[in-house]
């Protein structure tokens, strides 16, 4: 049988003939740039890894070889415990919904730019959807880049980031009394609350009879409701004006 030969530090000739190439990482272990045709091939692989790491910008090949699946739902875990719940059931929808069957089987440094794009132009989940998407793939890239996983982020689609939702129309007084007049009787209370005190739609469905104190005529906000996150309690804001002090609002 065949045996290796030492050819020069770094460099060893392999049964096949061929010559295989090996640096010593930062972190101590010893890592292989592949096999080569000639020991020159091999030591010009070998001097170029060396000039990365003598200039700070060699990055670790095991981490690029991440699934993109494995480290965005390491970057999830590190932001969740920052994000709303409503947030937090967003992203982990993108994640499981769009990025991950259409990323989640590459390597981190197998994403590149023609695949960000081709992806971004073929998506047919509807442009809102899509811009969410690749703000939050774009996000998790940044954090590879950061975290010297990769040495750039791919996302680069000209205008990905553009906002194509449509501009919404100002509602002024003069459409909520055309809207007061078409409501039905029992709906007109719910409406005239939500327009005087500035109540989003999710604050007026968390109304209870007992918010409202006859006596002062001051309503309480102290609940919303929405489909993410059900009903949940709010900082018990008084309805009307402006924000101030404490956050609380009176009418």
């Amino acid at each position: 049988m065949a045996k290796q030969s030492t050819i020069s530090d770094g460099i060893r000739q392999l049964p096949s003939g061929k010559f295989q190439a090996r640096y010593k990482a930062p972190d101590g272990s010893r890592r292989s740039l592949g096999s080569f045709d000639t020991p020159k091939a091999a030591q010009r692989a070998l001097t170029l890894k060396e000039e990365e790491i003598e200039q700070h910008t060699w990055l670790d090949d095991r981490k690029a070889a991440t699934p993109f699946y494995q480290f965005a739902w390491v970057v999830f875990a590190h932001k969740e415990r920052a994000l709303k719940r409503s947030t937090v059931i967003n992203h982990k929808s993108i994640l499981n919904r769009i990025l991950i069957p259409a990323f989640g089987h590459l390597a981190l440094q197998d994403i590149r730019p023609h695949a960000v794009e081709t992806w971004h132009s073929g998506y047919r989940g509807g442009p809102v959807q899509r811009q969410h998407a690749y703000a939050r793939l774009s996000n998790y890239l940044n954090h590879a880049v950061r975290w010297e996983y990769i040495r750039a982020n791919p996302c680069q689609v000209p205008g990905g980031f553009s906002d194509p939702s449509a501009e919404r129309p100002a509602w002024g007084v003069e459409d909520f009394r055309k809207a007061l007049l078409a409501a039905s009787p029992e709906f007109k209370p719910v409406l005239l609350t939500a327009f005087s005190g500035h109540l989003r739609a999710g604050e007026v469905m968390g109304l209870n009879i007992g918010d409202f104190d006859p006596e002062t005529a001051i309503l309480t906000v102290s609940r919303s409701l929405s489909n993410a996150e059900g009903l949940k309690e709010t900082r018990g804001d008084q309805a009307g004006l402006p924000d101030g002090p404490g956050g609380r609002r009176t009418s």
